[in-house]
């Protein structure tokens, strides 16, 4: 069943159906027609980690500010509830054949330049 599902996607061309744009501005109608005040799990279904982002609302909460060096940014009530949820043991580093670099390191001219992933 999977074979013959396969071998019919990849002869039908979805590209020219749709667009990134369109699938964005249904997934945007789909979500407005809930009520996020009321709802109890909120969260973001676009980031890296997908479904484990969405989390109870009382994390959230009405936000709160967090000191960082030398200014106060905003965040959500529950910190460390949302941390904890998303990443599990978010405090340990993973061995270290499971970390994941985020960026490279690339010489440009004779200097030293990061670049993000």
């Amino acid at each position: 069943m999977e074979g013959m599902f396969l071998w019919i996607m990849e002869r039908i061309p979805i590209e020219k159906m749709t667009t990134p744009y369109k699938q964005k501005v249904k997934i945007d109608k789909l979500l407005r027609k809930n009520d996020v005040e009321k709802s109890k799990f909120i969260g973001n279904i676009m980031g890296a980690y997908r479904t484990r982002e969405i989390v109870p609302a009382e994390f959230y909460g009405k936000g709160k500010k967090y000191p960082f060096e030398t200014i106060e940014l905003n965040g959500m009530d529950m910190a460390d509830e949302y941390l904890t949820w998303t990443y599990g043991d978010y405090m340990k580093l993973p061995p270290e054949d499971k970390r994941k670099t985020h960026f490279k390191i690339l010489e440009i001219n004779g200097s030293n330049v990061e670049k993000q992933e």
